[in-house]
């Protein structure tokens, strides 16, 4: 056996130990729906008092088990459930029906048992007949059809034992991949993991030259910057020898002004005095 068949059944394998956790699943939830129908039954429902219906309303009379506490120990009867049951039938017909009213036991005591809808006398759904509870989402469509008969005076007696049948999604089976279609799949994996590698690959060559090109504009930059702040320093430098330059050429220039003044002073001093000597020797003794 190749090792692509040993693939292919063991991939069987767990897709079928899938399905097998998937239908697990599935019998969990509905557990948990159950459990959760359960907590919602024990909470009693209550039917709240209506209005008078308005003119020329469609009145539809529920008679609806009650008291089945006190039935037979054999019935079984969930009070609860039956109250329930009629405020979803009410919430969905007065929802979808234009001008429909729903009465509650409003003409006679209910029979133990009965979950029965009628219009004007006229049996529409009947549990006792049936031996099965009404589907709220199904009766809006019955009660058109209904009083489509009514309207065109057909046969109504059907209505009291007609059944409710739901329609149910049709199971779906998975159609599970012949040994070609999956080495076909296969190989388009192997294609698209291979291309998204080079393309990953070239992604980072590209990623790693442009970080080269960026590390040398930077080293460039900083070069250029190094040498302008040389220049800069360079140049302070020469303007301080030159300052330096021109203060000692400054001062010496002084020293020199000075000596001359002082050597001036002196001859002016020197001459005074031979003048004073000759205008001495010159007076009679």
């Amino acid at each position: 056996m190749s090792e692509g068949q040993q693939e292919f059944e063991g991939q069987e394998g767990q897709e079928g130990m899938q399905e097998g956790q998937q239908e697990q699943q599935q019998q969990q939830q509905q557990q948990q729906q159950q459990q959760q129908n359960q907590t919602q039954q024990k909470q009693k429902p209550v039917v709240p008092k209506s209005d008078p219906p308005p003119e020329g309303a469609i009145i539809f009379d529920f008679e609806v088990c009650v008291d089945c506490s006190s039935h037979a120990w054999c019935t079984h009867h969930d009070e609860s459930k039956y109250t329930q049951l009629y405020l979803d039938c009410k919430a969905e017909i007065e929802a979808q029906i234009p001008r429909a009213y729903c009465t509650y036991n409003a003409k006679k005591k209910p029979s133990t048992g009965a979950f029965e809808i009628s219009h004007k006398g006229t049996i529409i759904f009947s549990k006792r007949n049936s031996q099965v509870f009404p589907q709220p989402k199904l009766l809006p469509e019955r009660i058109r059809q209904f009083l489509d008969d009514v309207e065109n005076k057909r046969d109504l007696a059907k209505w009291a034992t007609k059944k409710e049948v739901k329609q149910e999604q049709p199971r779906q089976i998975k159609e599970r991949p012949t040994f070609q279609t999956y080495m076909k799949q296969r190989e388009e994996q192997e294609r698209l993991a291979k291309e998204q590698k080079l393309k990953q690959q070239e992604e980072e060559r590209l990623k790693q030259e442009q970080e080269e090109r960026d590390r040398k504009e930077k080293e460039r930059q900083e070069e250029e910057q190094r040498k302008i702040e040389e220049e800069k320093r360079k140049q302070e430098e020469q303007r301080l020898a030159e300052e330096k330059a021109a203060a000692e050429e400054k001062e010496r220039q002084e020293q020199e002004q000075k000596i001359l003044e002082q050597q001036q002073e002196e001859a002016n001093k020197e001459q005074q005095e031979q003048e004073q000597q000759q205008e001495g020797e010159k007076q009679p003794e």
